[in-house]
Parts: C-alpha cells; sequence; structure tokens
C-alpha cells in the first residue's frame, strides 16, 4: 500500500460517509432517541435462506411458474434468491480456469451465502439443529440476513463475467467470429433464466 493508495482510499472513505450521510441520519438519530430499536434484534427473529431457494426460480417465472410454486410453498421462499444456472456454470468455468483472478469473489460470494441463513439453517424446508454462532451478531446489526443475497449476486456477476471471457476467447481461437453468437446465447439465457 503506497501512500497515495492509503491516500486515494482515506479520500473515498470521506467522499463515502459524506454521501450517506444524509440517509444515515435519520436512522442514526431514532437508534440514539427512540425506545424501539432498528437494531438489537432477537436472532430467531431475523430471516435467512434456504439453501434449496439459491437453485429454485423466482415463483413469477413465465415458464417455470407451475413446476416450482411447490417448491416455494414448501420451503418458504421469502424473497427469490435464485442464482441461474448459467451463472453458475460461467462462474464453476471462471473458477477452474481462472482461479487467480477470481477466488476473492469466489470467497466473498460463499461467504455472504453463509451468512445469510439465518440462526438456524434450513435446506429443503426443514430446519437444521444447528445454532450458526456469527448468527447473533449479524441478525443485531442487520435484522435480516438475506440482505446479504444482494452481495452474493454482485460477486457472482463478476465471476459469470470472467467465465463467459473464458468461452470467448476459446471459440475465438477455435471458431473465429462464433463469439459474438457464443456472448448472445449466454445473454438470452440469462434472460430466461430471470424472465418474469
Amino acid at each position: 500500500l503506497s501512500r497515495t493508495t492509503v491516500g486515494n482510499l482515506l479520500l473515498l472513505s470521506i467522499l463515502a460517509c459524506l454521501a450517506l450521510a444524509p440517509f444515515l441520519y435519520p436512522l442514526v438519530r431514532d437508534q440514539l432517541t427512540v425506545s424501539s430499536s432498528y437494531v438489537g434484534v432477537d436472532p430467531e427473529s431475523g430471516l435467512g435462506n434456504d439453501v434449496v431457494a439459491y437453485l429454485v426460480p423466482a415463483k413469477e417465472h413465465l415458464v417455470w411458474r407451475e413446476i416450482v410454486e411447490p417448491i416455494h410453498k414448501r420451503i418458504r421462499i421469502r424473497r427469490s434468491v435464485y442464482l441461474g444456472f448459467t451463472v453458475i456454470g460461467l462462474s464453476a468455468m471462471a473458477s477452474v480456469k481462472r482461479w487467480r483472478s477470481v477466488r476473492s469473489w469466489v470467497f466473498l460470494a460463499l461467504l455472504c451465502m453463509l451468512l445469510s441463513l439465518g440462526s438456524r439453517p434450513q435446506f429443503n424446508g426443514h430446519v437444521l439443529g444447528i445454532q450458526l454462532p456469527w448468527a447473533a451478531p449479524i441478525v443485531w446489526l442487520f435484522r435480516h440476513p438475506f440482505r446479504f443475497n444482494l452481495l452474493v449476486g454482485l460477486a457472482l456477476a463478476v465471476t459469470s463475467g470472467v467465465g463467459l471471457t473464458v468461452l470467448v476467447d476459446w471459440l475465438a481461437v477455435k471458431r473465429s467470429g462464433w463469439h459474438w453468437a457464443l456472448s448472445g446465447l449466454a445473454m438470452v439465457l440469462l434472460l430466461f433464466e430471470y424472465l418474469f
């Protein structure tokens, strides 16, 4: 870390705090003055994800609606956290071929998935008899651990982009001109998977 890098990070932190201050001030003021707190929630009150929910399309999907609706009811999906098989496949490709480039993003996605499970993890609608030790401070601060899903999506956006780059580069060598078709196909698959 050079002095320039540290200075730039410090400047970025100050600018981010200034930009967020108008939005955070009411929350901090209420937290300090009102009896009902936004934080300090009981760990059992925090809503987490079912592990299977990452593989189940949204119940509003135009094609899979009738197939996935019973699964949604069984595992009580509160919000769709579907990752998409295209994204998972491209991220796996990136992990195999460009591990050094994507490892921090893969670890971020896995860590956020773990943190999003809540105090008692669920698998296919069954609550496992495990109390996750880090759930109490996570729920106390964020109330609902499923909010970590946003970071999972952002991390996998990077890894799937790298995976698509790997495929496009490979195809450009094998068959020049076909890389546009592969990119278009990937976009169509992504749009289909998230269609609702």
